[in-house]
């Protein structure tokens, strides 16, 4: 079959690659920023309880949240280009993510809230609030885990990463799974097999906001 160029069409496509490059470094950029701010926030909210603290804590956490659900709408077009399927299943998964996060976070900051303080036994609220927060988070990392997987398998098949970097992408957040699965069965490795998988994050956020992705393996082309 014979594809015809058209080349009216070769403005449109270099503002779409431009767009899309932009995108995608600033995807990179959001990476490192989600793991600052979720590990300050967390930081901040383990601190000796202080309103500031508390506040800024929550908000750090919240920033992450929303982060992580912009990192997915940032690649979408890209990773749509190569299967539109698993495009959408990342963003659902983060969005899921982010939503898991978001309602942690409510449920840590619930106990400071004066009025609900007040009528409910502080200590006993703050112990369920954080038995929430915990479920949340490893709930939101499984979600985490499975949309990596999709989006690593994405980036090894087209090569818009060096295969290395993704199929480390897709090992670290296979562990990461692994991990959350057996923390909420009562097997406390999640922390150990975090690891991996944050580290690809760090690295292949630097990456991105360095250097982009390649030129796709399997290029669509506009006609």
């Amino acid at each position: 079959m014979t594809i015809v160029k058209q080349p009216h069409h070769t403005p449109t496509i270099i503002l779409l690659l431009m767009e899309n490059k932009l995108h995608i470094r600033i995807a990179g950029a959001l990476f490192i920023l989600a793991m600052v701010c979720y590990m300050a926030g967390n930081a901040l909210l383990a601190s000796p309880y202080s309103k500031i603290s508390i506040a800024m804590g929550g908000i750090l956490q919240i920033a992450n949240s929303l982060s992580v659900i912009a990192i997915a709408a940032l690649l979408y077009p890209t990773l749509a280009t190569q299967s539109k399927a698993g495009a959408s299943a990342y963003l659902a998964l983060r969005i899921t993510e982010g939503i898991l996060l978001m309602a942690g976070t409510v449920f840590l900051l619930l106990p400071h809230d004066t009025m609900l303080s007040s009528a409910i036994d502080t200590e006993i609220f703050t112990i369920i609030a954080k038995k929430l927060n915990y479920l949340m988070y490893q709930t939101g990392m499984i979600a985490l885990g499975f949309g990596g997987i999709i989006c690593c398998s994405i980036l090894f098949k087209a090569v818009l990463l060096p295969r290395w970097l993704s199929l480390w992408g897709i090992i670290g957040y296979a562990l990461l799974v692994v991990g959350c699965v057996a923390e909420l069965i009562g097997y406390p490795y999640g922390i150990a097999l975090a690891v991996p998988g944050g580290l690809f994050e760090l690295v292949s956020g630097m990456w991105m906001l360095l250097k982009g992705f390649r030129n796709p393996k399997n290029q669509v082309t506009l006609s």
